[in-house]
């Protein structure tokens, strides 16, 4: 038995009073058909009034489908209400053994999906390690490329500026030069002008002093003495020049056969030279200046040994015992006569010719 069944007799009793027929009144309607007819003929008023019945039926017509679906739908509302109210007490009948179903299922669903969570939990964690892990090597790895670089470029900047200077190096040696020869004169005119006007009185004063006179005797007299050994130190040298450059033009003459007949006699030979006395002077001054100066160094290396053992830095014991031992010799001054011997001449004589030769080219490009 459906719901409409169940209250059928309670809807149609309360919908009767919504949709009740119409009666009709006879006397009225004849009367309006005859006064409407009057000015018809009776083939027009047959017409007419089959046109009325058709407009009617048909106005009824709509009326009963109208009210019919009006019915239906009022039906379909109290049905679907009525089916709500059912379900709802059903589901307050039910509510104890409901709860108990859907507890029962979460408890089943949770412990089910527990380890899937768990599982799905540490997959994400594992791959994002690895993800950070991927992304930190390739962070190192630029910034090591990017460091490389900036590395790179620091040390092309430092290779260009010092190329650039490079390039400048002469023009600013010449521009120290020429500073300093333009200041050394201001400070010689200075010194001078100092000299000249505010101290002549004391020179006066001193240059009288029997001291400074004795003194100047003394380095008169010793200047004396040099001046002469001087000349014949280096005319002692430049012959023994002569003579090894005599021996090594021989050595050239007797391999070049050509030559031979040339520079037979003795006259010729010693007239015949390739270096000129001045040049053969600055090399031997030259070696005797490098001489001096290596001697200088061994004196200034001594006097600091001596000064170190004078200080009170070492003071073990074994060193007054090893002291006579261990201290060096004092150098010996240099015997320049000595010191120029054949291989030392041969030298001199090779770079002479080689600067020779260097000066003919350069002459000859120009």
């Amino acid at each position: 038995m459906s719901v409409l069944e169940k209250f059928k007799c309670i809807f149609y009793s309360d919908m009767s009073s919504y949709f009740k027929t119409r009666k009709t009144t006879t006397e009225n309607s004849m009367i309006k058909n005859n006064k409407d007819m009057r000015p018809f003929t009776p083939e027009s008023r047959r017409e007419k009034n089959k046109q009325i019945n058709s407009a009617r039926e048909a106005k009824h017509e709509v009326i009963r489908v109208t009210k019919s679906s009006l019915i239906k739908m009022k039906k379909e509302i109290v049905e679907f209400k009525l089916e709500e109210k059912f379900k709802k007490l059903f589901f307050r009948q039910k509510k104890a053994d409901v709860l108990k179903i859907y507890k029962a299922w979460t408890t089943i669903i949770g412990a089910c999906s527990m380890p899937l969570i768990i599982k799905n939990s540490i997959k994400i964690l594992k791959y994002r390690k690895k993800r950070t892990s991927c992304l930190l090597k390739q962070f190192s790895l630029s910034a090591l490329f990017i460091g490389k670089i900036l590395h790179r470029l620091q040390y092309i900047k430092k290779h260009m500026a010092i190329k650039k200077l490079k390039i400048l190096e002469n023009y600013c040696k010449d521009w120290i030069s020429k500073k300093k020869h333009s200041q050394m004169i201001i400070i010689t005119s200075f010194f001078d002008i100092i000299l000249n006007n505010y101290c002549m009185n004391h020179i006066i004063i001193s240059w009288k002093s029997k001291v400074i006179i004795k003194q100047i005797i003394f380095i008169q007299k010793k200047i004396r003495e040099i001046i002469p050994y001087k000349r014949k130190l280096y005319d002692q040298l430049l012959e023994m020049w002569r003579n090894e450059e005599g021996i090594m033009i021989k050595s050239f003459i007797s391999k070049k056969k050509k030559l031979s007949f040339i520079l037979n006699n003795d006259q010729t030979q010693q007239n015949f030279s390739l270096i000129s006395n001045s040049k053969r002077l600055s090399y031997i001054r030259e070696k005797i200046k490098d001489a001096v100066k290596f001697y200088c160094l061994r004196m200034h290396n001594y006097r600091a040994s001596l000064k170190m053992m004078s200080t009170g830095l070492i003071t073990s014991s074994w060193y007054s015992t090893a002291m006579v031992t261990w201290r060096k010799p004092r150098p010996e001054s240099p015997d320049l006569i000595e010191l120029f011997t054949t291989e030392v001449f041969k030298d001199l004589i090779r770079q002479a010719m080689k600067d020779r030769q260097s000066l003919r080219l350069s002459n000859n490009r120009d």
